[in-house]
């Protein structure tokens, strides 16, 4: 404890050079000093804001305090500061570490990668893949135009993860060769989370499918019957059938054991 009383005594010495007060904060830090450590660490951010050392003290001491969000707010400041810089402590439990690098995640720099793919030679589908911090996005908004014919898409989808996809209608007619399109990642209560923009080659369109009607039977010598009265009368005698079987059952049977008689 005598190292850690006389750095704290020397930082606070008037006339003497100030000793690094993120330095000292880490020591009060591992030491459970965790006010003094706190206020340590913001004094420090006071005569130089955002550095990482006084930073990461900040949100350790915040989080062995218990101060959840407040901690939240420093690590979110700390990263959009050094997003890779590496929190130090080997006495943290896993469910405060995962804290931790769900900040950082989510405070990664978002982008958008747009792909686009032909389902059929009318129905192109569209991918917009997310990376980095999705900060709250829940869907994806987007429209441009297919060219060279320049016809107009648009569409809003939901996020699924990090990934949105849309099928658009192309028709046969139009020229699709390269796609130009624009949109922005939505949070839930509409506000842009990130634009985007893209222009990407499309690749080959396939051969429209086509479709075979076939025509009804030819009626046979011209004058024959035709084919729908053969159906009725298929119809008519399967129902005699079922009739003549119905009513032949034996449903009188006699005494002496036998099948018993038929009425018609």
């Amino acid at each position: 404890m005598l190292p850690i009383i006389a750095l704290a005594w020397v930082a606070q010495t008037p006339g003497d050079a100030p000793a690094d007060a993120c330095l000292v904060a880490r020591h009060q830090y591992e030491a459970l000093a965790l006010e003094d450590a706190l206020n340590t660490a913001e004094r420090g951010l006071a005569a130089a804001p955002a550095v990482p050392a006084c930073l990461e003290v900040q949100a350790l001491a915040q989080l062995a305090l218990g101060r959840t969000e407040a901690a939240r707010a420093t690590l979110t400041t700390l990263f959009e500061v050094a997003p890779d810089h590496q929190v130090e402590d080997p006495s943290l439990a896993p469910s405060t570490r995962a804290l931790i690098e769900g900040v950082r995640e989510e405070v990664r720099p978002l982008s958008a990668t747009v792909t686009g793919r032909w389902v059929v030679a009318t129905a192109l589908r569209l991918d917009v893949a997310l990376e980095g911090g999705l900060r709250g996005a829940r869907r994806v908004r987007f429209r441009g135009q297919v060219q060279p014919d320049a016809h107009p898409i648009t569409g809003e989808v939901p996020l699924v993860g990090r990934a949105a996809t849309a099928t658009v209608t192309v028709p046969a007619g139009v020229r699709a060769e390269t796609l130009s399109l624009s949109g922005e990642a939505l949070d839930e209560a509409g506000r842009v989370v990130v634009p985007f923009s893209s222009q990407i080659l499309l690749p080959g369109r396939p051969a429209p499918e086509l479709v075979v009607v076939a025509p009804p039977p030819a009626e046979e010598g011209g004058g024959g019957i035709p084919w729908w009265i053969w159906v009725v009368a298929g119809v008519v005698a399967a129902g005699a059938v079922g009739t003549a079987v119905v009513v032949s059952q034996p449903r009188l049977p006699n005494a002496d054991g036998t099948v018993g008689r038929v009425e018609l």
